[in-house]
């Protein structure tokens, strides 16, 4: 967004939250009623997500701190650093 549409850091970052939500409602809403082909058991693991969504919510809390102490180079900066951090685990 920054790149192809020129909105500054904060709309891009509020925008990118807004579709995220979108996804993630639309995937839920689409795997919520799929089950496990031999158990019958359902595709999501409710245990899973209440230990992952406390843990998401303070992200968010924490994003959301950050984003009002921190310039505009200083998100970028922070958000470059994740991006070549969450890479690295990958490969």
């Amino acid at each position: 967004m920054l790149v192809i549409f020129r909105f500054d850091t904060r709309s891009s970052i509020f925008l990118t939250y807004a579709i995220i939500l979108g996804g993630s409602i639309g995937r839920f809403i689409k795997i919520s009623r799929e089950k496990f082909g031999n158990t019958g058991k359902p595709a999501i693991d409710y245990n899973l997500s209440i230990l992952i969504i406390p843990m998401l919510l303070v992200g968010t809390l924490i994003g959301t701190y950050l984003k009002n102490i921190f310039p505009d180079i200083g998100l970028m900066s922070l958000l470059a650093v994740l991006l070549i951090l969450a890479l690295a685990k990958i490969g």
